[in-house]
């Protein structure tokens, strides 16, 4: 229940009180549920965007694509991190690290569809 609050509240801009509610969720939820820390993670990224922290958002969303083992890295993961790039505000989508995250998630949007047996 913690982190849908803490989601709920990424949703409607309450950032302090989203950081608390991840922050607990998190901790909730062992390291190996890869799914679970990295939904948890996009929410974090996703209220650092609404900080204006394009860089360390970024930063959060590729680390959850490239440290999430392959077998975990489903396409809700990607879609999320797609979902940020979609966020950033247009004059900082060519900061480096907003860079790094669009060709990371685009590989792996391509890999994932050329996998049998996925939905891509």
């Amino acid at each position: 229940m913690t982190w849908h609050i803490g989601s709920l509240r990424v949703s409607t801009g309450r950032v302090d009180e989203a950081a608390e509610h991840l922050s607990k969720a998190r901790q909730l939820y062992s390291p190996s549920e890869y799914l679970d820390q990295g939904l948890i993670a996009f929410d974090e990224a996703t209220c650092l965007l609404q900080q204006e922290d394009v860089t360390s958002a970024c930063g959060v969303a590729v680390r959850v694509l490239t440290q999430t083992p392959e077998e975990h890295r489903t396409g809700i993961l990607i879609n999320r991190a797609g979902e940020i790039v979609d966020a950033l505000p247009l004059a900082r989508r060519s900061l480096p690290q907003a860079r790094e995250l669009r060709e990371v998630v685009i590989d792996l949007a391509s890999a994932e569809a050329h996998t049998p047996g996925t939905s891509g």
